[in-house]
């Protein structure tokens, strides 16, 4: 029997076909390619993401969505940085894309990001698409290296490198910290969320103020940001809509019921796979 990742494995390559048809017409209103579009695949040939690639490239070639034919490129040395530096050497070539990976039906988030002649359209089309597969789509505001999640791991990266270089604690030790800590909350509340119970009854305003001054402590190795009145004002707000309509008990009591729906599920899987629940 498969999976249920295995079996959604179908929608996910169909719906890429169904994006491809959808997007690339309201693309193909304000811009067309002059030359031929190049796929770049951040891994070999027969590969997981060279399929996906090929099936990008039939269903542009079947239903005839350019002008211009389509080539896939495998660059997949240095495990796939290959593909993103030659994107990056092609700054500003409209006409070559990178697929980076095939496993985005693993996860269910996916960051949509337009460029400066992506339509509209073509931005809601795409997120429209993915949520009908059950994914999280965010819309990426303004194009950023890393996006939002790369950049966020990116950060916890290389502070656990510094813990690491400076003897502070072991690579597991480290790993350990965000697998039975924070990272229990991540998986269901986030960050801003989790800090907004942190502040009581009174929220993030009165978490901002407790503990705003904080940041300025040389705890970290990266640097923290001035904090205004306008960015702990849409840090409030933000919080405030994640928050809704729930008091603060209320969030407290689903967070203790999901972390021991994770903490169960962690060891249910892990004695099934004869792993300890500590390893």
């Amino acid at each position: 029997m498969r999976t249920a990742y295995a079996r959604s494995v179908p929608s996910f390559l169909a719906a890429c076909a169904l994006l491809c048809c959808t997007t690339l017409p309201a693309l193909a209103a304000a811009w067309k390619p002059e030359e031929n579009l190049e796929i770049v695949v951040a891994g070999g040939p027969g590969g997981g993401t060279d399929q996906l690639a090929r099936l990008v490239q039939s269903a542009i070639s079947q239903n005839k969505l350019l002008d211009v034919n389509t080539v896939v490129l495998n660059k997949g040395g240095g495990n796939g940085a290959e593909a993103f530096l030659d994107l990056k050497l092609a700054k500003g070539n409209a006409h070559k894309l990178v697929i980076g990976t095939n496993n985005v039906y693993l996860l269910p988030l996916v960051e949509v990001v337009g460029g400066e002649r992506t339509a509209a359209e073509a931005v809601r089309t795409a997120m429209r698409v993915y949520e009908s597969l059950g994914m999280r789509p965010l819309h990426v505001r303004k194009e950023v290296p890393g996006f939002i999640a790369d950049r966020l791991l990116e950060a916890l990266w290389r502070e656990a490198l510094h813990l690491v270089n400076d003897g502070v604690a072991t690579t597991g030790e480290i790993d350990d910290a965000i697998r039975f800590g924070a990272g229990l909350r991540w998986s269901f509340m986030g960050t801003f969320l989790t800090y907004t119970l942190a502040g009581g009854n009174a929220g993030m305003r009165h978490f901002m103020a407790q503990f705003g001054p904080a940041l300025q402590l040389p705890w970290t190795y990266l640097p923290a940001p001035e904090l205004t009145e306008a960015l702990i004002d849409r840090v409030v707000e933000g919080t405030a809509e994640q928050q809704g309509a729930r008091s603060i008990a209320e969030l407290e009591r689903y967070r203790d019921d999901c972390l021991l729906a994770v903490l169960g599920a962690i060891r249910e899987t892990k004695a099934r796979h004869g792993f300890a629940f500590a390893e």
